[in-house]
């Protein structure tokens, strides 16, 4: 446990009533009941999901989330924050904090810190490396999109896994921006930010905005690129198609060469019809040369089928084409 004493801006060794944050270890919970911290009012803050703040009756408990993303997964480190009028109490490894204490207090020896400073040091911290998350997510994305361009192939698990993070990280985004808000409008007990607190708030909320929107942005190439390759998908299966449409005319063709021999086979093979070449086949109410039933048996058993066929096309895809 560190106790910074906020009326000189250095560490000192043991607690005080007012004016002090105390940076206590997760391996420490067990102080927080020394400083008036009920463990079930902890208990409420821990398990919450995303950045979110509880109104206590004697002090005010704060959640916030440094995400980290690598390769599709996205990691949570909580840092919570108890504070009233004289002091804030947080539970985190110092390294999360992200060394307030060296940058903000020793390097530039800030001295008088007010509570409400401290609290939007830490928030604004954790939103910039969130926005960094954003960023990871959108490098990606491009890669996803320029593998379904030069392979024709759809990485399923990895899209899957950037949706999931996606909708991951807006949850945590819309939560920062509530306390942002709050924050901003002096709706948040036990903190009153002054006019310069008031306008860096301002400032980092038009930062989170642009960061939902990126992140909605992300969303929706996401779709784009799904879209991309069943375009794709689609596009090989017409081409397919497009390659059996020629073998099935090839093989109709061949189909259609092949029937001529065969009905004219077929013609002077009937053993109740004694043809000649010469000698017309007599039918009733008519009368047909050999040559000439040859030609009415192929145009009814290959042509008129075939036009039939091409009319239904025609008339129900269109053109060829």
């Amino acid at each position: 446990m560190q106790v910074l004493d906020l009326t000189s801006g250095s560490l000192i060794q043991g607690p005080k009533e007012k004016n002090v944050w105390i940076n206590i270890h997760p391996d420490e919970l067990s102080q927080l009941k020394g400083f008036g911290i009920f463990d079930e009012d902890f208990q409420k803050i821990r398990k919450q999901r995303i950045a979110f703040y509880l109104e206590f009756e004697k002090y005010t408990g704060m959640i916030l989330f440094d995400l980290d993303y690598y390769e599709g997964n996205i990691k949570k480190f909580p840092l919570i924050m108890f504070f009233d009028k004289g002091r804030i109490i947080t539970i985190s490894d110092l390294d999360h904090i992200g060394n307030f204490y060296s940058d903000f207090i020793v390097q530039k020896q800030m001295k008088k810190i007010a509570i409400e400073q401290i609290v939007f040091e830490l928030l604004a911290d954790v939103i910039n490396k969130n926005s960094e998350v954003g960023l990871k997510l959108e490098k990606d994305i491009a890669k996803l999109e320029e593998k379904i361009n030069t392979t024709k192939t759809l990485d399923v698990k990895g899209t899957i896994s950037l949706r999931k993070a996606l909708l991951r990280i807006s949850r945590h985004y819309w939560g920062q921006r509530q306390i942002l808000f709050d924050f901003r409008e002096n709706r948040i007990n036990m903190l009153s930010p002054g006019k310069e607190i008031e306008s860096r708030l301002s400032d980092l909320y038009n930062s989170m905005f642009f960061d939902i929107n990126m992140n909605e942005q992300l969303h929706a190439i996401i779709a784009d690129v799904r879209e991309l390759y069943m375009s794709t998908v689609s596009n090989k299966i017409n081409d397919s198609i497009k390659k059996l449409t020629v073998i099935t005319v090839l093989l109709t063709i061949i189909a259609t060469i092949s029937a001529v021999p065969n009905t004219i086979a077929t013609v002077f093979g009937v053993p109740y019809l004694p043809l000649k070449a010469d000698v017309p086949i007599n039918l009733p109410g008519f009368s047909l040369l050999p040559w000439q039933l040859i030609v009415l048996l192929l145009v009814l058993s290959t042509v008129i089928p075939t036009w039939l066929l091409y009319s239904w096309w025609k008339k129900s895809y269109g053109d060829w084409e």
